[in-house]
This record gives C-alpha cells, sequence and structure tokens, in this order.
C-alpha cells in the first residue's frame, strides 16, 4: 500500500505517556489524512525523478532562486511521495503535502514517513514558505542551514515551526532549555532537506517534456475493495523521466577539443542558463569512413629491471 493511502486511512493521534504529567495526544498522519484524501494532485514519483531532484540540488544551488518564476504550485494542494534511503541502508517512504496559501507562490509543507512498526508518521514541524516577500531574514544561526548549504538563498523565505502541541509535549519532557532547542534542531534538520527536494521537483516539472506523468485511477478496484469491507485507495500519478529518443549528435566548433573516439554516453541532466532538460544516452566521437567505430590500441611493455613479486595465494606464507 502507497504512503497516501496509509496516511489517509490513518484514524488515532499520536499518544505519549510522562511519568509525571501522563498520557499525552498528539497531531500526527492522523491530523491531516482528510487533507491527503482531498488533495486534487497527488504524484508517486519513480526512482530516476527521486534522483534528478536530489543531483539539481547537490550540482546547480543557484536554480534555488526564489525569484524564479518557475517556482509556483500548480495547483491549490498536491500530495508527493517518494523511496528514500535511510541510514540504516534501507528504504524510507517519504511524502510531503504541500498547500498554497493567499497565492500559488506560498504555502505549507508536512513531511511524512512509512515507518514499519507504528505506520504512517508525521514530522512534529512544518515548513511556511513564500517565495515574494522575506518571513525569515535572519536564520544565520540555524544548524541545519550549516548542514545544507544549498538552501542560503531560500532561508529568508521560509520558516520553520513546531506544532505547538509537540513543543508543549517538549517543554514538559524535561531538561530545560537546553533540551527544547535540541529537539527544535532535530525537527529542523528533519524539515530542510525535503523543502529543498520540493523546489527541485517544482523546476523539474515547469520544463516541458521532462517528465512522464501516467494517472492512475483506482475505481475499479476501489469496488471490489467495497465488497470485501475494505478502505478505497487513492487515484494518483504516477511520475517518472521522459528518458528516450535519439540522442543530439555532437557538433565540432574551432577552439573545441579534438574529436574523441566513438563512445556511448550515459544519460543525464543538463542545466542550461536555469533551464533543465535530459539529455538521452547517445554515441559521441569519431567513426572510420566506413562508419565503424574506431579501434584503439593499446601497447604494454615492460620496464627494464622489473622483478615480479612471488604470487600471494590465500593460505599461502611468503618468506623476506
Amino acid at each position: 500500500m502507497r504512503l497516501l493511502d496509509r496516511v489517509a486511512q490513518s484514524r488515532e493521534p499520536v499518544r505519549v505517556e510522562l511519568p509525571i504529567s501522563g498520557l499525552w495526544e498528539l497531531p500526527g498522519a492522523a491530523s491531516l489524512a482528510g487533507a491527503v484524501a482531498e488533495s486534487p494532485i497527488r504524484y508517486v514519483l519513480a526512482d530516476p525523478v527521486r534522483d534528478a531532484c536530489h543531483q539539481i540540488a547537490a550540482r546547480w544551488p543557484e536554480l534555488m532562486d526564489p525569484a524564479s518564476a518557475t517556482l509556483r504550485l500548480p495547483v491549490p494542494a498536491m500530495w508527493i511521495e517518494w523511496d528514500e534511503s535511510d541510514s540504516a541502508g534501507g528504504t524510507l517512504r517519504t511524502g510531503l503535502l504541500v498547500r498554497a496559501g493567499d497565492s500559488d507562490r506560498c504555502g505549507t509543507v508536512h513531511t511524512f514517513w512509512d515507518d514499519p512498526r507504528t505506520g504512517a508518521e508525521m514530522a512534529q514541524a512544518h515548513i511556511a514558505f513564500d517565495f515574494d516577500h522575506l518571513i525569515s531574514p535572519r536564520q544565520d544561526d540555524c544548524p541545519a542551514l550549516a548542514r545544507f548549504p544549498a538552501v542560503r538563498a531560500l532561508a529568508p523565505h521560509f520558516v520553520i515551526s513546531v506544532e505547538p502541541e509537540w513543543m508543549r509535549f517538549f517543554a514538559a519532557s524535561g531538561g530545560g532549555q537546553q533540551r527544547l532547542r535540541t529537539a527544535i534542531a532535530e525537527c529542523a534538520i528533519q524539515a530542510v532537506p525535503n523543502f529543498t527536494f520540493l523546489v527541485s521537483l517544482l523546476r523539474l516539472l515547469a520544463v516541458r517534456n521532462n517528465v512522464d506523468a501516467r494517472p492512475v485511477e483506482r475505481r475499479e478496484l476501489n469496488r471490489a475493495r467495497a465488497r470485501r469491507g475494505k478502505p478505497a485507495l487513492l487515484d494518483h500519478v504516477e511520475v517518472s523521466l521522459a528518458i528516450g529518443g535519439s540522442g543530439r549528435r555532437g557538433v565540432s566548433h574551432l577552439g573545441a577539443r579534438s574529436p574523441c573516439r566513438q563512445h556511448v554516453v550515459r544519460g543525464h541532466l543538463v542545466n542550461r542558463d536555469g533551464t533543465i532538460f535530459w539529455r538521452s544516452p547517445h554515441l559521441r566521437g569519431r567513426t572510420n569512413p566506413n562508419g565503424a567505430p574506431m579501434k584503439r590500441n593499446v601497447r604494454l611493455s615492460i620496464a627494464a629491471g622489473f622483478r615480479p613479486r612471488p604470487a600471494m595465494w590465500p593460505g599461502s606464507i611468503a618468506a623476506d
């Protein structure tokens, strides 16, 4: 089951018991289950799209410019989910609920993930952003920004807010102000990379023919599930990179390096003045006049005076 369905079917709050203050009921995935179910569009990203978003954020921090006209939400609310690697070497299903504010260039971002033991979980903090106005002029001391320098251009345009109920819980957990600051910093470090991921995805979606979007309707499946008394699953859009077609032939220019032997270039993202596009796998380099790839001869020689060392096989003993 996809994370979007787990969140939409969540019904119970997060319950935590403290020795002194007793049982706490805190906001979790259930508090925004209705918003996910009512979202007009829900994206499920393929792994290459996820990797492309990470590559955009890592290689081209200039694309994080909040002044870019491409940074706008396509709908009033959208859900995004993908598989992310976790610290233990496994896979963590991650999701974002993005809702617009007064315009399509401002709004909020809530983070979710699928916990193998407890099911759908929601982060204790969310991000409020506005690409057109400064809402957090000074964040120089934020530890999350030191860890993710690519987000510095966006820093004045977003603020990280811990949910009020969780703030009261952290304060009641003991440890004083230092423990409270640590909890807030951990929430920020969790939220910031997902915000850069969202910005990278908006840049990628804004370029025509960069992605393939395949709608998945659950109408027939839900009829069968209803007969068995199971909850309905949500429709969504599966997003993958638009990879395919013939690559462009290389063109020789004055002053360019000498043509190389023909070889295969794997598909990769290209950034040209803020426009991102996918370059399909293609052949590059010279061929022989008959069209066959040029062969390369490699000549190996042994230097004079070279003495090979005795072979070391498993279990053998070498004596000096």
